[in-house]
């Protein structure tokens, strides 16, 4: 098997565009290049002259990718090998492309037993909501 840089260079196309096919392939092994937990709040949008775009679903996560992106690029740039430049990578709040791995559920409305016991106020109902909501057990 081929890999998609030989391909590329063979078929004549420019290095440009042949840098960015690479990229993009890259850039689909998301997950490996920083894990799951970070893949599921995170996925890179696009790739433009050397830069990364990379979709966060909060500004938390967001932060936690900036302070790994020396890491991150300098995983990139493995992955890539030397006909790949990965020289930034920019971290914006934006909805997850559909290719991405959907992150956990936390729904509160689904996430409580079916029945609620009957309790008096708003706070003794709240206190209990939060008690038996299963996203909750997960964190």
């Amino acid at each position: 098997m081929r890999r998609v840089g030989e391909v590329l260079r063979a078929s004549g196309i420019s290095a440009d565009v042949q840098m960015a096919v690479a990229a993009k392939a890259t850039l689909r092994r998301w997950r490996e290049v920083v894990g799951p937990a970070l893949a599921d709040q995170s996925w890179p949008d696009r790739y433009g002259k050397g830069t990364v775009y990379v979709a966060v679903r909060t500004s938390t996560w967001a932060q936690e990718l900036r302070m790994l992106k020396p890491v991150i690029l300098e995983r990139l740039r493995e992955m890539a090998g030397p006909h790949v430049v990965f020289t930034q990578v920019r971290f914006g709040v934006r909805r997850l492309p559909a290719e991405a791995t959907p992150g956990p559920k936390m729904d509160i409305a689904t996430d409580v037993t079916e029945s609620a016991p009957p309790l008096g106020s708003i706070a003794e109902r709240k206190a209990w909501r939060l008690a038996n909501w299963k996203g909750a057990r997960e964190l």
